[in-house]
């Protein structure tokens, strides 16, 4: 059984009268996720009248996403979404909370409703607005005769300028 849940979190209450960042990563993730559509694909795959409540799908995403992004395991992903007031703001907390937000083994039927090729998806549109905005950024530090690497020439052709220099290594 699932309740849908209105997507467009505000704020979250925090002890102390301490203010979450703008410029936290997890604040900005929380506002660029197609999180309506994420609630509509996580929803299709509940389709049972019965039975207990099953978790929001932005906490069920948001705890996927946070295992993809971090490289850690269930029982870690577990224990940042509880350490971590910006995590739980991303995960749509709407007040901070010690308590443990599920069982680590949740995050197999997780991703049983969220599949890989749906994180794909909505990573993808999330992210594409993101670098269309940093692909305008550098036109306009071109046009104005900017470059994006602090200066200097950019070569023969106009290409961006080296960053480094990459060794390999034939072993």
């Amino acid at each position: 059984m699932y309740r849908r849940e209105i997507p467009g979190q505000q704020r979250l209450e925090l002890p102390f009268g301490v203010e979450l960042r703008t410029d936290n990563r997890w604040v900005q993730y929380a506002s660029i996720m197609p999180w309506e559509k994420i609630d509509m694909l996580y929803s299709a795959n509940l389709d049972q009248p019965k039975g207990q409540v099953a978790k929001s799908s932005r906490l069920a995403f948001g705890a996927l996403f946070i295992q993809w992004r971090l490289g850690i395991t269930d029982e870690e992903t577990v224990n940042q979404i509880l350490e971590n007031p910006s995590i739980q703001f991303f995960c749509g907390f709407e007040s901070y909370t010690t308590q443990k937000p599920f069982d680590s083994s949740l995050m197999v039927h997780f991703r049983k409703r969220i599949t890989d090729a749906m994180m794909k998806e909505i990573t993808e549109e999330a992210f594409a607005a993101e670098a269309r905005k940093a692909l305008e950024d550098e036109d306009d530090d071109k046009d104005s005769g900017c470059l994006p690497g602090g200066g200097g020439e950019s070569g023969a052709s106009g290409s961006r300028p080296n960053k480094g220099r990459m060794l390999l290594d034939a072993t």
